[in-house]
């Protein structure tokens, strides 16, 4: 239990900038990278605001019945 273990982080290039930049170019994988920023689609037709009851249940769902508890 008395021998030392081996560190692999030297101390001298731990904490440098030239290490966190060469991190980042190992981890980005620039061939993943799209050229644009949508890939070129957009909406047909437009963009159009939502009508007020869009989205909504009907009123036949019972989701909107009130119980007064009488």
């Amino acid at each position: 239990d008395e021998q030392p273990v081996e560190d692999p982080i030297d101390p001298a290039t731990a904490d440098s900038d030239a290490t966190l930049a060469q991190d980042e170019k190992d981890a980005i994988d620039e061939s993943n990278i799209i050229g644009g920023r949508t890939r070129g689609a957009g909406p047909k037709g437009g963009y159009s605001e939502p009508g007020d009851e869009e989205g909504l249940p009907g009123p036949e769902d019972g989701t909107s019945n009130i119980r007064t508890g009488r």
